[in-house]
């Protein structure tokens, strides 16, 4: 009877892991690969890091205390994506905190992030 109830909890920590990794993903407009930056604005997304991202990372996404992001426009853009959505879920002990950023912001900043390795 222990090994049902144990087996009946692991199951359960199984589910609930996998939720906690495909609910968020599936609440927001999953961005694709290929529509991570469709239709985004770079010149937009620079706007939306200036009022949500540059206190940590500095106006001219050189870091400071935090990651350099000029490098980031070689990233993949569903990586970009994913990070902006929940960080935790790409890296777990991320110390960013989630961003709540929309899909379309989202999309601008990528297509921002992905414009810094061509200035």
């Amino acid at each position: 009877m222990k090994r049902v109830r144990t087996a009946a909890a692991a199951l359960l920590l199984l589910v609930a892991a996998a939720a906690a990794v495909w609910l968020p993903l599936r609440r927001g407009s999953p961005l694709p690969a290929e529509a991570a930056t469709e239709g985004g604005s770079a010149a937009v997304g620079g706007a939306v890091y200036a009022m949500s991202c540059s206190h940590c990372h500095e106006p001219d996404a050189r870091g400071g205390g935090c990651p350099d992001l000029r490098g980031m426009g070689g990233a993949e853009p569903a990586f970009l994506a994913a990070w902006l959505r929940s960080p935790q879920l790409v890296h777990a002990t991320s110390p960013m905190p989630r961003p709540t950023l929309t899909p379309e912001q989202i999309r601008d900043v990528v297509a921002f992030l992905r414009s810094l390795d061509t200035r």
